[in-house]
C-alpha cells in the first residue's frame, strides 16, 4: 500500500489498526521510520503520547529492528541513540534524523522542527498526554509540522478505543481496507469477524472451550470449520478490498477505489496468526463468565477484534430538574432545623464575585434536609489587582463565618444552633481561603474535589486514595481523606469528586419519606428553581478512556453547577460525623456518632501525626525553646500536650498565634505626596536589630526596608521590635535557602515571602499587586 500510494500519488496518509500483539508496532511504527529513513533518506518525526515512552521505544521496538536489518551500520556511534538514556533526537550515519514528538510536550517547542515524514504511535492516546495545551488537538498539531512539505507522509497506528477514538474515524473515513480470505473449503472470498467465530459458548469449562473453539466460513452453503492450519493457509493468500469494493468466487475485484488521499487498514483476529483458535476461545469463554461482563467484553473488541465497543458513553444517573423543586417538608420553613436532627452542616464554595453557601442538617437514616442556602455578594475594588481580590474575598469569608456561627433557629428551643461543621472548597484563591481556615474555630475545614469532571488551573484533578494514615495523611475515610497542608498549616480533605456526587444524586432519587431521600424547606416550586437548575447541572455516564478503559464520571450539562459541588461536599461532611446508610434486610438505617449531640458540634478523629513529626513542625512553624520556656516547659511538653488534642497541628497553629510576638496593625493611605498615617508607640532603639536591611525589587517603585521605618511612595509605617524580628526571620529564611527577589528563577519564592512578610506585618498596599 505504502508503495502505491507513493508511485501513483494516490495516498498519503496511512492509518492501521488491528489486535493487541499481532505485530501492529513492527509493521506500522518501526518498519515506516526504517524505510523513510534509510530508503528514502529523510528526516522523520516519531509521534508518541508523552515523552517517557521514548527511551522504551528506541530501546524495545526500533533499535533492535535496525540492528538486525542491513541498515545496522547506519546506527549512530556517538550521540543521542548510541548509549542508554532517552534519546529525543537521533542523528544517523547516512545523514536522516529521527526526532521524537511527544502529545503533552510544549507546543511552541513542536512547532520549531518540522519534517517530510511523521509517523504516530497510540494515536489515541494523545488527547488524554495533552490536557492542557490551547490549541488544536494533538494529532493535528503533530500533523501540522510536516505543512510546509508539498508531499508529506504521514503514518498513524493504535488499538481501537471508541467509535469517536482518532484511529477508528481514520480508519472509517480512508479506503477502510480489509483482508479477503480464500476460503480452504468453498473457494469464496470472505472476511471471517467475532459472529463467525463459534464452539466455545456452550463449553463447560476451559478445556472444553479450547477443544471446541473455531472459526465458521461465513459463505452461503458452506459454513465450513478452519483449523488453525486451515486460517494459515487463508491468510497467505490474502487479498485487499476497499471500501465498498466486492470480490467474487474466482478473485475478481469489482468496485471503485474510494476517492480519498487516507489508505486505511483493519486486521481482526481471524488475521492474528501469534493468536490460535483455542486461545481467542477461552478468552470469549472467560469474558462470558466475569463479573463485570460487560467490562470484559468491550475489552475483547478492542484487543481481539479491533472494533469499538457499543454504548461507550451511557448515562447512569439520570436526574430530573423539575422533581426538586417538589421535595418540600410543609412543616420546616426556610431557615428552621429540624428538632430530630442528628448532624448539621453547612458549605462555602468560593468564587471571584460571590460566594455559594448551603446549610443542610442530617436526620434519622442519614436523610438530607436543606434548611438554607443562598449566595453572597462579593465586592472588588480593583478586579485587576491580585491583593484586592484577596482582601475582598477575606473578607466576605469573615462576614459569612458571622452568619454561619450566629446559627440558625431550632425547633423547640429558643437557642439557635450552628452547624457543627463547615466546609470550605479551596479551589480558587487557594492560600485567602487557608489563611481564613486558619483565623477561624475548628469547625472550619478546608476541601477539595479531586475526579475525571473536576479542573484546577487548567489542568485536571485526579483523587488517589491512600491506603492508610500515614505522614501527612492524617486520616482514609470512604473515598476521602485528610491530608496535611504543612505550607499553608491546614488540613484538607481530600475527596472523590465522582464517587460523593453518586452518592449525593442517590439522595435525590430516593423518594421523600424514604432513608436517605433529600427534602428542601418549604416555599413555592418557583423559589427553588435555581437550586434545582444547580444540583442537576451535571449528569454521571461511563465512557470509554483511553488508556484507563472504562470510567464513571460526571459531565457538566450546564454551567452553574455549585449547588451540587456544596451538596456533595456536605454529604462527605455528614458520613464524616458518623451519618451512615447500611443496608440490612433492605432496610438502612444510621450509625451515630457517640459524641454527636443536638447542641454540640461533631467533631471526628482524623488520625494522628506521631510525636517527632509534631516536634518537626512546631519547630517548622516558628516555636523555638526560648518560646516554650516562657510557657513553662519545654519543645517535649508542648509536643504531648498537642498530642492530647484531636488535631495536633491544628493545636499547634491555634497555640502559635497565640504566643507569636504581636504585630501593630497598620494603617496606609493612598496619596501621591505622601501618607497619613497612624503614628504607633516604638521601643527603644536598642531593641530593635541594628544590622538589618533588607532591598526588594519589585514591579512597583523601589522599595527599602529597614529595622525602625519602612517607607515607600504611598506606605509610611514604624515598625516595633517585633516587626523587625520578622524580617530578621525573612532575611535569615532567604540566605538559607540562597533565594533572592530579584527575579530569575526564584522569583516565585521570592513573591511568595514579600506576601509572608506583608502578612507579618499586617500591611495591606491597595491596587499593587
Amino acid at each position: 500500500m505504502i508503495d502505491h500510494g507513493r508511485a501513483s500519488g494516490m495516498w498519503n496518509r496511512f492509518w492501521a489498526t488491528g489486535p493487541t500483539q499481532s505485530g501492529k508496532t513492527l509493521s506500522c511504527f518501526v518498519t515506516p521510520i526504517m524505510y523513510h529513513l534509510f530508503e528514502v533518506r529523510e528526516t522523520v518525526i516519531a509521534g508518541i503520547p508523552n515523552m517517557d515512552m521514548a527511551g522504551d521505544k528506541w530501546d524495545e521496538d526500533i533499535k533492535p529492528a535496525i540492528e538486525a536489518s542491513k541498515y545496522r551500520d547506519l546506527l549512530p556511534r556517538t550521540g543521542q541513540g548510541s548509549k542508554g538514556g532517552t534519546p529525543r533526537r537521533i542523528k544517523f550515519r547516512n545523514g536522516s534524523t529521527l526526532l521524537f514528538m511527544a502529545a503533552a510536550g510544549n507546543s511552541k517547542q513542536q512547532a520549531a522542527f518540522t519534517a517530510p515524514c511523521l509517523v504516530m504511535t497510540e494515536v489515541d492516546g494523545y488527547d488524554l498526554a495533552k490536557e492542557s495545551s490551547r490549541e488544536s488537538n494533538p494529532v493535528d498539531l503533530m500533523i501540522g509540522r510536516t505543512r510546509s512539505f508539498k508531499w508529506p507522509t504521514i503514518y498513524g497506528e493504535c488499538t481501537v478505543s471508541i467509535e469517536a477514538g482518532r484511529i477508528w474515524q481514520e480508519v472509517s473515513k480512508g479506503t477502510n481496507t480489509r483482508l479477503a480470505l480464500p476460503c480452504p473449503h468453498c473457494g469464496s472470498w470472505v472476511t471471517p469477524e467475532r459472529e463467525h467465530f463459534v464452539g466455545w459458548e456452550n463449553a463447560s469449562d476451559e478445556l472444553e472451550a479450547e477443544e471446541s473453539g473455531a472459526f465458521v466460513c461465513p459463505a452461503d452453503g458452506c459454513g465450513a470449520l478452519w483449523s488453525d492450519g486451515d486460517r494459515l493457509d487463508a491468510n497467505r493468500s490474502a487479498v485487499l478490498v476497499h471500501g465498498d469494493q466486492e470480490i467474487d468466487k474466482c478473485g475478481n475485484i469489482t468496485g471503485d477505489l474510494p476517492r480519498t488521499r487516507s489508505a486505511s487498514f483493519r486486521w481482526s483476529a481471524v488475521n492474528n496468526m501469534f493468536a490460535t483458535a483455542a486461545n481467542i476461545a477461552v478468552e470469549e469463554w472467560g469474558a462470558k463468565r466475569a463479573e463485570n461482563e460487560d467490562e470484559a467484553d468491550k475489552n475483547l473488541c478492542q484487543q481481539v477484534w479491533a472494533t469499538p465497543p457499543e454504548d461507550t458513553v451511557e448515562e447512569i444517573v439520570p436526574l430530573n430538574k423539575d422533581d426538586i423543586p417538589h421535595r418540600v417538608v410543609k412543616e420546616l420553613p426556610q431557615g428552621l432545623v429540624p428538632e430530630d436532627m442528628e448532624f448539621f452542616g453547612c458549605t462555602i464554595d468560593v468564587h471571584l464575585r460571590h460566594l455559594d453557601w448551603q446549610a443542610i442538617t442530617w436526620r434519622a437514616n442519614a436523610t438530607p434536609h436543606v434548611v438554607d442556602y443562598g449566595v453572597e455578594k462579593i465586592t472588588i475594588s480593583n478586579e485587576k489587582s491580585k491583593r484586592s481580590i484577596e482582601i475582598a474575598i477575606f473578607g466576605s469569608l469573615m462576614e459569612m463565618r458571622e452568619r454561619i456561627d450566629s446559627g440558625w433557629s431550632y425547633q423547640g428551643s429558643e437557642s439557635p444552633i450552628a452547624p457543627s461543621l463547615v466546609g470550605v472548597d479551596i479551589g480558587f484563591e487557594t492560600d485567602t481561603c487557608c489563611r481564613f481556615i486558619r483565623k477561624t474555630p475548628s469547625r472550619y475545614r478546608a476541601m477539595m474535589g479531586f475526579g475525571e469532571g473536576q479542573h484546577f488551573k487548567m489542568r485536571k484533578l485526579h483523587y488517589t486514595h491512600p491506603s492508610k494514615a500515614k505522614g501527612d495523611i492524617l486520616f482514609v475515610g470512604d473515598r476521602y481523606h485528610v491530608k496535611r497542608d504543612v505550607s499553608r498549616r491546614v488540613n484538607v480533605f481530600q475527596v472523590d469528586a465522582d464517587h460523593w456526587k453518586t452518592y449525593a444524586a442517590k439522595r435525590m432519587m430516593a423518594s421523600v419519606g424514604e432513608p436517605g431521600g433529600l427534602t428542601l424547606f418549604h416555599a413555592m416550586p418557583s423559589q427553588h428553581e435555581d437550586f434545582a437548575k444547580g444540583v442537576t447541572a451535571e449528569r454521571q455516564i461511563t465512557e470509554f478512556t483511553p488508556p484507563k478503559g472504562f470510567v464513571n464520571s460526571w459531565e457538566r450539562i450546564r454551567r452553574n453547577n455549585h449547588a451540587f459541588d456544596l451538596l456533595y461536599m456536605n454529604c462527605v461532611l455528614a458520613y464524616h460525623s458518623g451519618c451512615r446508610l447500611l443496608r440490612s434486610s433492605g432496610e438502612s438505617k444510621p450509625v451515630k456518632n457517640e459524641e454527636m449531640g443536638k447542641k454540640k458540634p461533631a467533631t471526628a478523629n482524623e488520625g494522628k501525626p506521631k510525636r517527632e513529626d509534631v516536634l518537626e513542625y512546631a519547630k517548622k512553624i516558628g516555636f523555638t525553646e526560648d518560646i516554650v520556656e516562657t510557657l513553662g516547659g519545654s519543645m517535649e511538653d508542648l509536643a504531648d500536650h498537642a498530642l492530647g488534642h484531636d488535631d495536633p497541628l491544628g493545636y499547634l497553629d491555634a497555640e502559635w498565634e497565640e504566643v507569636r510576638p504581636d504585630e501593630e496593625e497598620v494603617s496606609s493611605t493612598d496619596g501621591e505626596g505622601g501618607s497619613d498615617s497612624e503614628e504607633h508607640n516604638s521601643p527603644p532603639a536598642e531593641s530593635t536589630p541594628q544590622d538589618l536591611k533588607l532591598s526588594i525589587s519589585l514591579n512597583a517603585p523601589f522599595v527599602e526596608l529597614n529595622p525602625k521605618h519602612y517607607v515607600q511612595r504611598h506606605v509610611d509605617v514604624q515598625l516595633d521590635p517585633h516587626g523587625a524580628r520578622a524580617l530578621c526571620r525573612l532575611r535569615n529564611t532567604l540566605q538559607k535557602n540562597h533565594a533572592t527577589l530579584k527575579g530569575g528563577k526564584h522569583v516565585e519564592s521570592g513573591a511568595m515571602a514579600v506576601r509572608w512578610l506583608f502578612e507579618q506585618l499586617s500591611i495591606e498596599i491597595e491596587g499593587q499587586d
